[in-house]
């Protein structure tokens, strides 16, 4: 087997020279693999040692992550995997450890300290904008060798207009059309950085002449720089075995398929109005699709409950969502009232009830697989007693924001994979909501509100990521005890 670089972009990249290589630009350029394969030029080195750092373990460990793909590529190798370490040891044929590689999580900026007295010679970031300046800035006083091999960090990324890397990398950028410059795709620069000022230079020897005198006494010297723009299209393998990938990202809202797509550096969520109107939805009759045998092939709730009935707080919302043979997503049903936490786990019970109550003959139509319910304030008693009910019980855990998990299914909406029913009352006060919502959180207060409110594109956002049903489901079960006291009551008009 060979394993070698993709020709074009990636190859330009396992080659480069430069002591910092930064890699990507766009979704799919093959940015994890590039920087996973690159260690493999020195794993036969006695001595050597990388880390490949990432904002957390769960990114680390992710399906299609570092941790994943690792094995795609080392496993060829004389090499063993310690799991608990997140760590890989390369062997000669004397069975002795020659090189180690390990993966690491920066979560903020003390940890960078937990290095200190480290000698890192290989060192990677997966996603450089997800790290700070002081985080980046620290850890490369960490990158140095004793090996023989010259140390050097390489790095992957995504366009992000208000990071400092986008100044960072201003020289390779257009201003005005913030796409990189093809020209200059590659040029290695140099830089110093001074009292946390970066100085440039297009030479070594320029760039020492820039340098104030004291600088160089205190012996400042040059590194070497160089950004690596690449798209999805220099990624022909991906594009071969997923042909699909390119229309999901067309399918992204206007700000994240200038990022992701074209890898532009100028734009950001703040300069985007409208993320969803009402032409991004299909419509359906809902009893026509209730007389189709199998039609729902799977169902959930997701609920987003905030207990209280003041007039100026957010809303209870329970969503009802069920999924087709075709993969479709039709939003069946929504309950939006201020409801104190009895009154609302009652709500929640009754909804349950109604829709699992639905049959064609002597068959439920809809099977609901549980109820999910963010683990936040009242949210986590809610889960504890519900689960008593013999009603499986998910929990959600966000770690993004509203805007970045709506984000994670936006596609869906743009391909028109979200279905809404012609007949019901719900729908315009939907409707109206998403087409409030926007990207930075400031959203358009709707129609005699006093607030703008976001919880039912919440649980919109909930039902198109992969956050629900994916845990085992908190149930206690006892057919003697428990028994939930259902109450049949007609929620669509």
């Amino acid at each position: 087997m060979i394993i070698r670089p993709q020709p074009g972009k990636q190859e330009e990249f396992i080659k480069s020279n430069a002591d910092i290589v930064l890699y990507g630009g766009s979704a799919g350029s093959g940015k994890t693999f590039a920087i996973l394969m690159d260690v493999l030029r020195y794993i036969n080195h006695d001595g050597f040692n990388a880390i490949y750092f990432r904002q957390s373990l769960k990114e680390i460990k992710m399906p299609g992550g570092l941790w994943s793909e690792s094995y795609r590529l080392y496993s060829y190798f004389n090499a063993n995997a310690n799991i608990s370490d997140l760590m890989w040891n390369f062997y000669n044929s004397n069975k002795k450890v020659v090189s180690t590689l390990t993966f690491k999580q920066i979560e903020n900026d003390a940890s960078v300290y937990s290095f200190q007295g480290s000698q890192i010679c290989g060192m990677y970031f997966d996603e450089l904008t997800h790290f700070t300046w002081h985080q980046f800035n620290y850890l490369m006083s960490r990158n140095r060798s004793a090996c023989g091999v010259k140390p050097y960090i390489r790095a992957t990324c995504n366009p992000e207009k208000d990071h400092w890397l986008r100044n960072f990398i201003d020289w390779y950028i257009d201003p005005t059309t913030g796409y990189a410059i093809p020209e200059r795709s590659g040029v290695i620069r140099y830089f110093v950085n001074v009292n946390d000022e970066v100085i440039w230079g297009d030479t070594e020897s320029e760039l020492l002449h820039l340098l104030p005198q004291s600088a160089v006494e205190d012996g400042a010297r040059p590194k070497s720089f160089t950004f690596i723009s690449a798209k999805l299209s220099d990624n022909q393998i991906l594009m071969k075995q997923d042909p699909n990938y390119l229309s999901t990202l067309v399918g992204l809202n206007k700000v994240e398929q200038e990022k992701l797509l074209r890898g532009n550096w100028n734009i950001s969520h703040n300069d985007m109005g409208e993320l969803i109107s009402r032409q991004d939805f299909f419509r359906y009759d809902l009893q026509s699709l209730l007389k189709i045998p199998g039609f729902f092939k799977e169902s959930y709730f997701i609920v987003d409950g905030a207990s209280t009935i003041k007039t100026h707080s957010d809303y209870s919302v329970i969503m009802f969502v069920a999924k087709c043979r075709n993969d479709k997503y039709y939003i069946i049903d929504i309950v939006r009232e201020r409801l104190e936490e009895p009154d609302l786990e009652q709500k929640i019970i009754d909804t349950w009830a109604y829709w699992k109550s639905i049959k064609t003959g002597a068959n439920n139509v809809f099977n609901p697989k549980g109820i999910n319910i963010e683990a936040k304030s009242s949210g986590i008693s809610m889960l504890q007693r519900i689960k008593r009910r013999s009603i499986p019980v998910y929990e959600l855990n966000p770690i993004k924001d509203k805007f970045l998990r709506l984000n994670d299914g936006l596609g869906y909406i743009k391909n028109q994979l979200v279905g809404l029913p012609f007949e019901a009352s719900w729908v315009s006060k939907f409707i109206e909501e998403c087409e409030s919502f926007r990207a930075n959180l400031k959203h358009v207060i709707m129609t005699n509100e006093k607030l703008p409110h976001d919880d039912q594109v919440d649980c919109l956002a909930y039902a198109l990521g992969q956050e629900c049903n994916n845990k085992v489901p908190l149930v206690v079960y006892n057919p003697n005890k428990n028994k939930p006291q259902l109450k049949k009551v007609n929620l669509w008009n």
